[in-house]
């Protein structure tokens, strides 16, 4: 990787302190300081919009360990660090999120009050573009960029399972009601269901994996497990053991036969998924519903009172997210040309997934996408 130190370049600041002149510095990733990281998890902690663990200093280092590709903008205005913007730097000076095969949430962890002008930060970082697919919404400063503006369901479980439960009632859901059935079906005719919080067997954690590989490749998705990276920053992934950033492997057994697992990452008191997945031979009985359910029953004695499910439209994240997060996709490119033709591509995205019996055209435009490599689902 290009090992460019750019120092104290000058960025526009949007909000109160827009009198301030910001100033940018921009490392590798292990060149960032003790002080840097202490600072950076400081303010993840400081705004609940980063609560989600992939907004830790953790997983970027992680990721920059695996990748080599890792670099961070590290924002400082009136002498303080008020922020830092991390990215992955790809040939053409092309910015990607870091760890964007793997993580479910993106954005620059910013003090509160704090924006800035971000094709400006772009030039000051070295990069004709970054684009995103997972960008929380809120950060306004991305704003005249997003292509489309999805949601993010969550589990709120602050109230503990039961409230969450009669919520999910409240609400019209039958999802409590028919994974309770399911889940006796499968008692009934599998074995006596067992839900683990946390396993260290490297078995379901490659199991897990395997079940996910094949699921994306039956649904025409990128297969990230082909890229070493990946697996490079899966196997940092399942040592991760501190409790500001740490991996939760959760399994759901019937009797002996592992029916769903998921690979998560947590930080402090938000669990996100980031391999959820299940043995395609037991889909009638719902297994990743009673799994969700099952997590969510435990997740108060763990310490956990928001699971975040990712952005998605799938119903089972509908079914079971009891409130959302919008996350934006898009790009800031500052070039022309590319600009437009990124805005043509989104356009027949949202006329695809406008398509009445849409499988086939959807099939087709993944097939198109992996070709071309575009983002966006």
């Amino acid at each position: 990787m290009r090992r460019i130190f750019r120092q104290a370049e000058t960025v526009a600041v949007d909000g109160p302190e827009s009198s301030l002149t910001m100033h940018v510095r921009v490392v590798p990733i292990d060149r960032l300081t003790p002080a840097d990281l202490s600072r950076w998890a400081e303010l993840q902690r400081a705004d609940e919009q980063f609560h989600n663990p992939f907004f830790r200093p953790e997983f970027a280092v992680l990721v920059g360990q695996a990748t080599g590709k890792t670099e961070v903008a590290v924002l400082a205005a009136a002498g303080e660090t008020v922020g830092f913007f991390p990215f992955q730097r790809e040939p053409g000076n092309l910015g990607r999120p870091v760890g964007a095969e793997i993580g479910d949430v993106q954005g620059i962890v910013l003090q509160a009050g704090v924006g800035v002008e971000i094709a400006q930060l772009m030039r000051a970082c070295g990069l004709v573009s970054w684009t995103f697919d997972h960008l929380i919404a809120s950060q306004a400063c991305f704003a005249p960029y997003h292509e489309g503006v999805e949601h993010a369901p969550y589990l709120d479980l602050r109230g503990g399972y039961e409230e969450y439960r009669l919520a999910r009632l409240a609400a019209g859901s039958s999802v409590v009601r028919r994974a309770d059935q399911r889940r006796r079906k499968l008692a009934q005719e599998v074995g006596a269901v067992r839900f683990v919080w946390h396993t260290d067997d490297p078995q379901v954690f490659a199991t897990a994996c395997r079940w996910k590989q094949e699921q994306i490749r039956h649904l025409h998705y990128p297969d990230i497990f082909q890229l070493p990276c990946v697996i490079d920053m899966l196997a940092r992934l399942q040592r991760a053991r501190d409790e500001a950033f740490q991996c939760v492997v959760s399994a759901l057994y019937a009797g002996e036969v592992l029916v769903a697992a998921q690979v998560g990452v947590r930080s402090h008191e938000v669990l996100s998924a980031c391999i959820p997945t299940f043995h395609s031979r037991y889909a009638r009985y719902s297994p990743g519903m009673i799994f969700h359910l099952e997590l969510a029953r435990q997740a108060n004695e763990h310490g956990v009172t928001r699971i975040d499910l990712g952005r998605g439209a799938n119903q089972t994240k509908l079914s079971l997210g009891s409130a959302s997060v919008p996350v934006a996709l898009g790009a800031v490119d500052l070039r022309p040309l590319p600009r437009l033709a990124r805005k043509a591509w989104y356009r027949l995205r949202d006329l695809v997934y406008a398509t009445p019996l849409r499988r086939g055209p959807l099939r087709w435009f993944r097939r198109l996408r992996n070709r071309i490599q575009w983002s966006g689902s």
